[in-house]
């Protein structure tokens, strides 16, 4: 029977229920020692009476005691009420990868930040020798902030020295299916399928097996589904031993290649040949989420560049001395520069200069054909004005003039 809202717990006062699974309930609390919320997770009594899931609840309360990791959920306190033990743990906002899954993949920048993440806090509890032995989806909170916590170390067991034989037990044996029990009460499909093959073999166990449980739910985060999936825990080892799992180009074609390399490498069914520690595997997924972000800013840097920028408008002196036209002007006429007045009096004054000679020698001609002049003195002043005309019009075509700035003038017309 649930524990009702008001009931102490210690120093904690329980506030509602927040969900239910296969190791206990777990309560809002708040702690009134130091007015902060918390997490209490209760061993039921069903359970309480259970040897097995007591000694789970306890070795979870161990272990968990040992570890102090940004990404791992951190335990504040122990404790027994009527019989029922207790963990008081730290409120997290958000939702299990399992949860999550439920509606839309992850992305893959988030695939990598969170598989990092991860990876970072394994490092943290290989490094006190303790081995996870439970890593699924279920098992993996993603708070509101984006932040791993990794969550139930009930299986949890010190890592063995090289050479001996953990109590893992036959894979099909009396000891692995209360193991497996232990995870999904009735049921070994929902740990079995992110087992190890030599977690599955029943061989010793080291922090290795932990990261292959990892890339099968970097795997899952990213298709949707299971790396290793069947109907029956036996379907399910055949896979996990002997089949490589769907290559996830097939089943997302948006996932980068290094992400399915590194993915590849953790499922690798030979330890040997697998990543050798959690550290490495946390660089390989950080090295490649630097690249995943340089890669989409250069993206956006090189479409930035490819649109020119708009020509600033010349000086003033440029617009006076050029033909310049600006790319918006609707003609061409509107943007000519001004002509100059002082090359404009220029050219009229000797245009009406030019224009006097040949006057001149054409009423003279017209005076001395009145008087009956001689024929050669009509001609030399037809002459003198066909001289006088060429003249003229050499001077308009190859004439230069200069402007007030001293700039020559070519074309005069």
């Amino acid at each position: 029977m649930p524990l009702a809202p008001g009931t102490m717990l210690g120093p904690c006062e329980l506030e509602a229920p927040l969900g239910a699974g296969g190791m206990g309930v777990v309560y809002q609390a708040r702690d009134t020692r130091l007015d902060r919320a918390v997490a209490i997770k209760v061993l039921p009594p069903d359970f309480a009476d259970d040897a097995d899931r007591r000694q789970r609840f306890e070795r979870e309360a161990r272990t968990i005691s040992k570890l102090s990791h940004p990404n791992i959920c951190a335990l504040f306190d122990v404790g027994e009420h009527e019989g029922q033990p207790f963990l008081v743990m730290e409120v997290i906002r958000g939702a299990t990868i399992q949860q999550r899954l439920t509606g839309t993949l992850f992305k893959p920048s988030e695939v990598l930040e969170l598989g990092a993440q991860l990876a970072d806090a394994l490092d943290a509890a290989h490094t006190e020798q303790i081995i996870h032995r439970d890593i699924k989806p279920a098992n993996v909170f993603v708070t509101d902030r984006g932040q791993a916590k990794l969550l139930d170390f009930g299986l949890a067991k010190l890592a063995p020295d090289r050479g001996a034989r953990t109590d893992t037990g036959d894979a099909f044996g009396a000891r692995t299916m209360q193991d497996d029990q232990l995870t999904m009460p009735r049921s070994a499909v929902g740990t079995v399928a992110y087992m190890s093959p030599e977690q599955a073999r029943g061989e010793m166990l080291d922090h290795r097996t932990d990261v292959f449980s990892l890339g099968a739910v970097l795997y899952e985060m990213v298709v949707g589904r299971q790396a290793f999936s069947g109907a029956t825990t036996a379907v399910i080892f055949e896979a996990i031993l002997n089949r490589p799992p769907l290559p996830l180009a097939h089943a997302n074609l948006d996932v980068p290649p290094r992400l399915q390399e590194i993915i590849s490498n953790a499922l690798e069914k030979d330890r040997e040949l697998r990543y050798q520690n959690a550290a490495d595997l946390r660089a390989d997924l950080k090295r490649a989420k630097r690249d995943l972000d340089s890669g989409q800013s250069g993206l956006a840097s090189r479409l930035s560049s490819d649109v020119a920028p708009l020509a600033p408008p010349p000086p003033p002196e440029m617009v006076r001395d050029s033909q310049w036209v600006s790319l918006s002007s609707p003609s061409l006429s509107e943007t000519r520069a001004e002509p100059d007045p002082s090359v404009s009096t220029k050219k009229r004054l000797l245009a009406a200069l030019l224009c006097v000679p040949p006057l001149g020698l054409f009423g003279a001609h017209r005076f001395y054909a009145g008087r009956g002049a001689s024929a050669v003195l009509q001609l030399l002043t037809i002459g003198g004005l066909v001289f006088w005309t060429l003249a003229d019009m050499l001077v308009i075509v190859f004439g230069e003039f200069s402007d007030r700035d001293g700039k020559k003038i070519k074309n005069w017309i």
